[in-house]
């Protein structure tokens, strides 16, 4: 992608698979990129997680917190500049094995 004057990298739309049919993949599309902008901009909110909260599986509260934390730690490792491929995978890798250890390292600028 060019951005500017530069070549760059980009994650062009992030979306949910809500289901595979003959026809296709039912898609819902959360985040879509703007040139314009330079970043992603929300389109909508994730079905999936809306179905777990309405079913009472997982409380609004708890999915709040949750991005929160989660947009902690990647604003840490921007922050920090954990941007290789292995920081990444260890950051994503640790923190389903131990979330509140791996938001404490890495929030701290380490990595774990």
């Amino acid at each position: 992608m060019r951005v500017g004057d530069r070549i760059a990298r980009r994650v062009m739309d992030i979306s949910e698979l809500l289901g595979v049919m003959k026809s296709g993949l039912r898609v819902n599309t959360l985040f879509r990129w703007s040139r314009d902008k330079d970043e992603l901009v929300r389109l909508g909110d994730s079905a999936l997680i809306a179905d777990l909260v309405r079913m009472g599986r997982i409380p609004q509260e708890e999915v709040d917190k949750e991005l929160r934390r989660r947009t902690e730690i990647v604003t840490a490792m921007a922050k920090y500049g954990f941007r290789s491929p292995d920081a990444v995978f260890r950051v994503t890798r640790n923190y389903y094995v131990d979330p509140e250890r791996t938001y404490r390292t890495v929030i701290s600028g380490e990595l774990p």
